[in-house]
């Protein structure tokens, strides 16, 4: 916790600054194991998610005391209104907030991404996750493919050819 804390100080300035690394997913899960309620109500369960559908899903993790999660948002939520619910699924899960801050934060920002909530950090442990924001890219079959750690403009064409080489098994690693 605290290092995650150090690495957002010190990425907190702007997005651009902040370095962010792509890793292959070597955990297991291999599959996404998220439990719980989405802000528009959807039930996200481990049978839900493993079966995928048909189209990749980015999963963010943030807090609303990370800086560079917050300048982050923006351009991760441009990215799914770009691509589209039947393109790309883009999940925000809240770590470690009360879901009265979180609501709160949402609220004043205006914040539009599909949001759920893990005040108890388990979802985070359950993928390995203790660095905010870390993104986990899931290909269209509901297997985590990537980890990408830090801060990263979702919005850039980089960005476009991770997402468009999720599927492809032969896809060079993301730079």
């Amino acid at each position: 916790m605290q290092f995650a804390f150090l690495l957002c100080m010190l990425c907190s300035s702007h997005l651009a600054w902040c370095q962010f690394e792509v890793t292959p997913w070597s955990k297991k899960p291999l599959t996404l194991q998220i439990k719980g309620e989405d802000s528009r109500g959807k039930a996200w369960t481990p049978e839900a998610t493993r079966l995928g559908v048909g189209h990749p899903m980015l999963i963010n993790f943030w807090a609303t005391w990370c800086e560079p999660c917050k300048e982050e948002l923006p351009s991760l939520e441009t990215l799914a209104e770009l691509e589209g619910e039947e393109h790309l699924e883009v999940l925000a899960i809240n770590v470690g907030d009360s879901k009265m801050v979180m609501d709160r934060f949402v609220r004043t920002s205006a914040l539009r991404l599909t949001t759920l909530q893990d005040s108890t950090r388990q979802i985070a442990k359950d993928h390995g996750i203790h660095i905010y924001p870390s993104t986990l890219l899931v290909d269209s079959k509901g297997r985590i493919r990537w980890v990408v750690t830090g801060a990263v403009d979702w919005t850039s064409p980089k960005v476009q050819t991770w997402i468009k080489g999720l599927d492809d098994t032969k896809a060079p690693r993301p730079q």
